[in-house]
């Protein structure tokens, strides 16, 4: 009996050597998926960063572009307000000219209407 006894703790120590290997082995196959996994996601990651990214510069580009339409707009204001300050300037001297010749050359003269209302005393 001893033999027999001595076979099965033989062979019941080669099933617990047995098991230990697939524990083992599954612990090993456990973290190799999770090291993939994770490979695989921070790939995933890297992926949409870049896309992030290049979204973010073209979303920068655009407003970038914005801003030079501002710049172009201020250029051309004040583009507009030297061609406002020359028209002035330019023509100043020939509106102050009219003003004053129209304020300071009146004529005297009566129209023969008017001076026959005046006659009559009917002056408007």
């Amino acid at each position: 009996m001893s033999s027999k006894s001595q076979e099965l703790i033989s062979t019941l120590l080669d099933a617990e050597g047995k098991a230990e290997k697939i524990v083992a082995q599954s612990r090993e196959n456990r973290v190799r998926k999770l090291k993939d996994a994770r490979t695989a996601a921070e790939q995933e990651l890297d992926i949409f960063k870049q896309k992030e990214e290049q979204k973010f510069q073209q979303e920068s580009a655009q407003m970038a572009g914005q801003g030079n339409d501002s710049r172009d707009l201020d250029h051309r204001t004040a583009q507009e307000l030297k061609n406002v300050e020359a028209d002035f300037n330019s023509n100043k001297k020939k509106t102050v000219d009219y003003a004053i010749k129209n304020v300071l050359d009146i004529n005297l003269k009566l129209s023969s209407v008017k001076a026959e209302m005046l006659k009559s005393g009917r002056a408007g």
